[in-house]
């Protein structure tokens, strides 16, 4: 995999993690505080918040699995480049 397309996916996860997190913690709020109406039962807004809390968490394990893929392709990189830079003749000094 392409370490740019790694950056992208770890800071994209990231920023979903937080809309859903915001979400998720809005619903909390609003079913603690007993808010629910004809059109959204409270039993749906807690369905609801619960589903966004568990879809948070699988983004956020995303976002930190991607960074830490960025973080080791970027050694495989440095090191595979600096070894190919040793064994080449006219690079190295």
């Amino acid at each position: 995999m392409d370490a740019q397309l790694l950056w992208f996916v770890s800071r994209s996860s990231g920023v979903v993690a937080l809309a859903l997190l915001t979400a998720s913690l809005t619903l909390g709020i609003v079913t603690a505080g007993r808010a629910g109406g004809a059109m959204l039962p409270r039993a749906a807004v807690l369905r609801l918040h619960r589903n966004l809390a568990l879809l948070t968490v699988v983004f956020v394990v995303a976002h930190i699995a991607t960074a830490i893929a960025v973080l080791f392709f970027g050694m495989v990189v440095v090191v595979g480049f600096l070894i190919l830079r040793r064994n080449l003749p006219g690079l190295h000094r």
